[in-house]
């Protein structure tokens, strides 16, 4: 058995992918700031600032979402059953757990 420490990494905590015109979440690390905002897998990204996702084109979105910034970021977040929400979102920390990154074929 072996250790190593802990590889953080900067960003939201989240992954997201296109699908046609939509863009939804995939993946949300535990304890990031996605995931203290609320944000999870399944959810469909509706806006990012004050635009439409789906009216973005995906190199905008990738932009939105991937560009280091100081400020925070606002996504407009519709969850699989339930309301649409606005969240902030502002760049931490994010350390994922081993199980996170890890992928156990059956």
């Amino acid at each position: 058995m072996s250790w190593e420490p802990a590889h953080g990494q900067f960003g939201y905590g989240f992954y997201y992918e296109f699908r046609t015109t939509d863009v939804y979440v995939t993946r949300v690390f535990e304890e990031s700031p996605a995931a203290r905002a609320g944000i999870k897998p399944g959810d469909l990204i509706t806006t990012l600032g004050d635009r439409r996702a789906r009216e973005m084109k995906p190199g905008e979105v990738q932009g939105y979402l991937n560009a280091p910034r100081g400020e925070p970021i606002k996504l407009g977040i519709k969850h699989k059953a339930g309301e649409p929400i606005e969240v902030e979102l502002t760049e931490g920390a994010v350390y994922p757990l081993f199980s996170e990154t890890t992928i156990v074929a059956n």
